[in-house]
C-alpha cells in the first residue's frame, strides 16, 4: 500500500494471526513485520515508536468511545497496546494475534507505528491474564492499565494485572464507583472532566473579594447535563471546593433531593457548613454545565463551560468575563495522567470528600 498526499492517514499491518498464546511466536512474527514493513506500505518509510506498554481492557460490550480513544493514544502516544478482551467457551484459554497500527505523520513523510497485540480470554482463564501481560510487556518502559468501564475494577484480572502497572487509568461515571475499590495512586478521568471548571474559579480566586465567597460559602450548586443523579464528574468537583475551603464532614440535606452538607469543624467559627446542590439539565450535551458558589450575603462566583465554543464564562463581584480553553478529548485526558508523575494532592482529598456525598445522597 502507497500513501500519496492527502490518502490514507491509518494503515494496519497484519504481523500474527490468531491462534493459541505464543510469547516467542509472537515476537518473531512482529519482528518479520517490522523487516517488511517498508514493503507492505509501498516503500514508505515507517518509523517504530514506543514510549509504554499500554494494557487496554475491553470487556463486553466496550463502553462507548473506547476503540477511539485507543486509536487516539497509539497515535498521540506511540506505546505496545495489549488488548485484552473476553471470549466464548471451548476454546483454548488464551488465544492472540498481533499487528502495528500506522498513522501518517504531520509532516507527510512517512508513517509511525505502534504495536498492537489482541488478548482474548475464555471464561475460567482470567487468573492467566497477569502473566500474559507480563510476558509481552517491554522491558524498561512503564506499564499503563486503562479501565474506562467501572466494572471492571471489580474484576480479579483486573486486580492482579494493576499491581505490575505504573499507573492505572479508570473512569468513574457514578457514585458508586467512586467508592469502589481500586488501587492506591489510580488516576480518575472523572477528575480530568472537571479541570476546566477548577480552572475557572482558580482565575475568579485571583480577585479577593471572590476568593471571600469560595472561602466563606452556604451554598455551592453543580449543574450537569441529564436529568439522572450527579455523576462522579460533579461529585468530585463540589468535593474540590468543599475540600480547598476545609469542610470535610457530610450530613444528609432531606430537601429537596441531590443536595448534602458538608461542614468544617466547629472551632472554625462562622460559616462552617455549606450545602452542596447537585442541579440536573436535561437535553443538551452531558457532563459538567457548570458551578456557582453563593455566601452569607447573597454574593455569588459561578463559571460556566461552554464545550462547543471551547471556553468558560466567569461571574463575580469584579465583574463578568470570558476564558478560552485549550481542546481536549478524552485521549488528550489519559496521556495528561500518564505523563503526571503522582495524582494531585488536591484530587486525593476530593475523592474522599466526593466519596462521602456519594454515600449520604444514596442513604
Amino acid at each position: 500500500m502507497s500513501l500519496a498526499a492527502g490518502g490514507t492517514e491509518r494503515v494496519t499491518l497484519a504481523g500474527s494471526a490468531g491462534g493459541p498464546l505464543d510469547v516467542e511466536r509472537l515476537e518473531r512474527d512482529l519482528a518479520s513485520m517490522w523487516k517488511a514493513a517498508s514493503d507492505r506500505t509501498g516503500g514508505t518509510a515507517v518509523s517504530r515508536a514506543c514510549s509504554s506498554t499500554l494494557i487496554a481492557l475491553f470487556p463486553p460490550p466496550a463502553p462507548p468511545g473506547t476503540e477511539e480513544i485507543v486509536a487516539a493514544l497509539s497515535r498521540r502516544h506511540p506505546c505496545r497496546v495489549l488488548r485484552v478482551e473476553r471470549g466464548d467457551a471451548g476454546g483454548p484459554p488464551l488465544t492472540a494475534s498481533a499487528g502495528a497500527v500506522c498513522h501518517l505523520r504531520g509532516d507527510g513523510q512517512g508513517l509511525i507505528c505502534t504495536e498492537e497485540i489482541r488478548i482474548v480470554v475464555a471464561p475460567g482463564a482470567e487468573e492467566r491474564i497477569p502473566s500474559a501481560v507480563r510476558s509481552l510487556s517491554l522491558g524498561g518502559l512503564p506499564v499503563v492499565l486503562l479501565a474506562l468501564d467501572p466494572a471492571a475494577l471489580a474484576t480479579r484480572e483486573f486486580a492482579a494485572t494493576a499491581a505490575d502497572a505504573h499507573c492505572v487509568v479508570v473512569e468513574s461515571a457514578s457514585a458508586r464507583d467512586l467508592v469502589a475499590e481500586r488501587p492506591a495512586g489510580a488516576r480518575d478521568l472523572a477528575w480530568s472532566h472537571g479541570a476546566a471548571l477548577r480552572r475557572a474559579l482558580a482565575v475568579a480566586a485571583d480577585d479577593r473579594t471572590a476568593a471571600q465567597v469560595l472561602e466563606q460559602s452556604v451554598r455551592i450548586e453543580v449543574q450537569y447535563g441529564g436529568d439522572g443523579a450527579p455523576p462522579a464528574a460533579a461529585l468530585l468537583l463540589a468535593g474540590w471546593v468543599a475540600a480547598v475551603s476545609g469542610r470535610t464532614a457530610i450530613g444528609r440535606d432531606e430537601a429537596p433531593p441531590r443536595a448534602a452538607t458538608v461542614r468544617r469543624p466547629a472551632s472554625t467559627g462562622s460559616a462552617s457548613a455549606a450545602r452542596c446542590e447537585f442541579h440536573p439539565r436535561p437535553g443538551g450535551p452531558s457532563g459538567l454545565r457548570g458551578i456557582a458558589a453563593f455566601d452569607e450575603g447573597g454574593r455569588r462566583v459561578q463559571a460556566t463551560l461552554d464545550a462547543g465554543a471551547h471556553a468558560a464564562a466567569i461571574e463575580g463581584p469584579a465583574g463578568t468575563w470570558r476564558m478560552t480553553l485549550r481542546p481536549r478529548d478524552r485521549a488528550d485526558e489519559v496521556i495528561e495522567e500518564i505523563h503526571r508523575h503522582l495524582p494531585p494532592p488536591a484530587f486525593a482529598a476530593a475523592l474522599a470528600c466526593a466519596r462521602a456525598l456519594g454515600r449520604s445522597l444514596e442513604a
